[in-house]
């Protein structure tokens, strides 16, 4: 048995669901990053991310679902920030340096309200875990 037909298969349905809540989550970043997650609405992710308000709702149940999926991927990209730095050669100091580097590159690159979009992100991520 060779190791391809161990691996799972994604069919051509399970891709696109993928790339078009992918579409969906960066076009609400770039939009909460530009005006911050109040001030943007579902209406404005939905055309920024050129599909129906139906299509939106089929991937995320609501807005703040939608920021709970980005700041779930905000923490896989903190993760590959860390392990980066792990093997990154250099010292102690130089291995930091390079984590807060790439985090701060990163969150400048999110817009203007990036500071809003961090914080709502971390808000989401307590409620979920908010057992009240």
């Amino acid at each position: 048995m060779d190791s391809l037909s161990t691996s799972p298969v994604i069919t051509r349905h399970e891709r696109r669901r993928q790339e078009t809540a992918d579409r969906i989550a960066e076009a609400a970043a770039s939009l909460f990053g530009e005006r911050g997650v109040e001030a943007t609405t579902v209406a404005d992710v939905c055309e920024r991310a050129d599909v129906a308000r139906q299509t939106f709702f089929n991937h995320f149940g609501s807005k703040q679902e939608l920021v709970r999926g980005l700041a779930r991927r905000g923490h896989d990209f903190f993760v590959e920030a860390v392990e980066a730095a792990i093997r990154h050669d250099g010292s102690t100091a130089e291995r930091l340096s390079q984590l807060f580097a790439t985090i701060h590159t990163a969150a400048e690159s999110v817009g203007p309200m990036h500071q809003d979009l961090v914080s709502a992100t971390m808000n989401a991520t307590y409620e979920a875990d908010d057992p009240a």
